[in-house]
């Protein structure tokens, strides 16, 4: 084996399941979204199209390259699908898109791939995702980038860092990795390395995430079974979608119900999240780079995100049967 492959080894051990070749351990995933874009070549006034519900920090990256966002609201409320990108293009030359799996949900890579052809290059943020499938493919499959998140309430809860990877290994280029052939590169590097003092196993660190989403789907699995006819409603799966299952989704156009699910929550001790009332185009940040903002969300609904790592089975078991049988009595 070569010395880069040794010292790579860690890096491409984890790429490969995310679909790829070639891995590098970074401080966070922000930086490791901006190394990707950084490497798809994108200049000031390129457009890049990004999900509103993307992490705000995206932006920073986007002002430091004085590229213009262009924020889509889903009409799903949560991933971008071919429509809402098929609009984009229309209108705007697109050189680069960030498709994240908000929540652990699987949005259709390959399809917006087809879309877009060559011409855009398309960064996979996993963050919140592992071990996803859409529609029988797997994550990584039709993307340029996957980058995903260490941080410790995501599926590889290291605590810290994040990793960029790709079937290109040029993005390697880009990242000051603190040694000799860094210290007479002669380009501008990327100080973003996470560093080597940082240790950790990362067959351990996928036994962990294995262990998070085996749980999190249990979680899922029961609560699809039993709200279903409840007026309730959450993600349908296509055939061959794998969530991740992040978070568990369920809306409702009814404000009883909806006070109901929350009042009930809160007695049976089940841990969720409402959604930001500030979403990222109505950020200072969004506003002051001009950003674009194309809003195809539908009719007003509420939300509740159920956690679904934090929450035992016992509790969500008890917390569908009062809802059913308030449901029932009414």
């Amino acid at each position: 084996m070569a010395k880069t492959d040794l010292k790579y080894k860690k890096q491409n051990l984890l790429a490969g399941f995310f679909g790829k070749k070639y891995g590098e351990f970074l401080y966070s995933g922000t930086l490791a979204v901006e190394t990707a874009l950084i490497s798809a070549e994108i200049k000031p006034g390129d457009y890049v199209l990004i999900p509103n519900n993307v992490c705000y920090r995206i932006l920073l990256s986007l002002a430091r390259l004085n590229a213009i966002p262009i924020i889509i609201t889903p009409k799903n409320g949560y991933v971008l699908t071919e429509f809402e990108i098929m609009k984009a293009l229309e209108q705007f030359p697109v050189k680069a898109i960030i498709l994240v799996h908000n929540l652990g949900l699987p949005v259709d890579v390959s399809a917006i791939k087809n879309i877009c052809g060559g011409r855009v290059e398309i960064i996979e943020d996993a963050a919140q995702a592992w071990d996803i499938k859409c529609k029988g493919n797997s994550i990584g499959k039709s993307s340029d980038y996957v980058i995903t998140s260490f941080g410790i309430s995501k599926p590889l809860s290291l605590g810290v860092g994040g990793a960029i990877f790709s079937n290109n290994e040029k993005f390697r280029h880009l990242i000051d990795n603190y040694n000799n052939n860094s210290r007479v590169s002669d380009r501008l590097l990327l100080p973003y390395a996470l560093p080597a003092s940082v240790k950790f196993d990362v067959n351990k660190l996928i036994n962990i995430a294995n262990n998070n989403v085996f749980h999190q789907r249990s979680i899922a699995n029961v609560l699809i079974k039993e709200l279903k006819n409840m007026g309730l409603n959450f993600w349908e799966l296509c055939d061959g979608d794998n969530p991740t299952w992040h978070r568990f989704p369920v809306w409702t156009d009814s404000r009883e119900l909806f006070n109901n699910l929350i009042t009930q929550a809160d007695r049976c001790y089940i841990r969720y999240e409402l959604p930001h009332k500030i979403t990222l185009d109505g950020t200072p940040m969004a506003i002051s780079l001009n950003s674009i903002h194309m809003d195809y969300s539908e009719k007003k609904y509420y939300h509740i995100l159920i956690k679904t790592r934090q929450n035992l089975l016992v509790n969500i078991r008890r917390w569908t049967k009062i809802i059913k049988s308030k449901n029932l009595k009414k």
